[in-house]
């Protein structure tokens, strides 16, 4: 049976590993050094693995050709590794591989509140597959998550083409940890599906991670387990979304005007920190709701 590794997201242990900035470093994928196995984009993590005996697994790579800017460009690529499917990952954060997963921690110091995450990709998928862009900002020892964003990527694309990442804020703190994170494959892999990423930004533009919070929203219960109910009063038509911590919308439902007053099933999510969505009388609201 095909596997691929289990893809998690942990933002509750930060690491804290280069000065604060506004920028991420080595943006456009320039300057490469040694990893365990194969290279590495400096100041990021990679997915490859050295498994000792002179037997190594590189799914990222660095390419010299038909870039979209500059000498080079990162080009992960989802492989096999004993039977499992080991998606190419870039991230700034920490990244470790135990019992077939694959986690992340933290990520870079860092202290602005961008509203985009942008650059160019290019997508080669096998089969169904579907690669990932996604971004999160937290605060703190034991982080908040103060915004994410991330785009999942189907379509085959053979030119360099522009993406953009909106960033959705949950809160109106200044983070201080920055994590961005590339990979070639999400929950479906397929072997040789090929993500090549180059020339990325932070934007900043005015109103776009603007968010509106109101106390008139309640959901019960908090913490969930099987269900939650969610009421609100909206003029309009209204739509609410509940976002992982990767900012995958994993939930989605459209209102029309007057009460709301519905019950959500949560019995296949996992445990974890969600974030409901509330698009209502044009504004957007945020409610944090965990699951246990």
């Amino acid at each position: 049976m095909k596997k691929i590794f289990t893809f998690i997201i942990v933002s509750l242990a930060a690491f804290n590993f280069l000065q604060a900035q506004t920028q991420p470093l080595n943006y456009s994928f320039e300057d490469w050094e040694s990893a365990d196995a194969g290279e590495k984009p400096v100041n990021w993590e990679v997915s490859n693995v050295n498994m000792g005996y002179g037997i190594t697994i590189v799914p990222v790579a660095k390419s010299t050709t038909d870039n979209q800017e500059g000498s080079a460009h990162a080009e992960l690529t989802t492989k096999d590794f004993s039977g499992n499917k080991l998606p190419g990952i870039i991230t700034l954060g920490r990244l470790a591989i135990e019992n077939n997963t694959l986690s992340i921690t933290g990520g870079m110091a860092y202290t602005d509140r961008p509203a985009q995450l942008k650059g160019y990709y290019k997508y080669s998928p096998a089969g169904t597959d579907t690669a990932i862009a996604a971004i999160w900002l937290l605060k703190g020892t034991n982080p908040d998550t103060v915004g994410v964003g991330a785009l999942t990527f189907t379509t085959p694309v053979s030119d360099w083409t522009e993406f953009t990442v909106n960033i959705i804020y949950y809160n109106s703190q200044t983070p201080d940890t920055l994590n961005i994170v590339f990979s070639s494959s999400l929950q479906s892999g397929s072997e040789n599906s090929k993500f090549e990423v180059d020339n990325i930004s932070l934007v900043n533009a005015t109103g776009v991670n603007n968010i509106a919070n109101n106390n008139n929203i309640e959901i019960n219960p908090n913490p969930a387990n099987t269900f939650f109910n969610l009421s609100y009063e909206s003029t309009q038509n209204s739509e609410v979304l509940v976002h992982n911590t990767v900012g995958q919308v994993v939930l989605r439902k459209s209102f029309e005007p007057g009460l709301v007053n519905e019950q959500f099933d949560v019995s296949d999510f996992k445990q974890g920190i969600y974030f409901v969505e509330i698009k209502r009388n044009n504004k957007t609201e945020i409610k944090k709701l965990i699951i246990r």
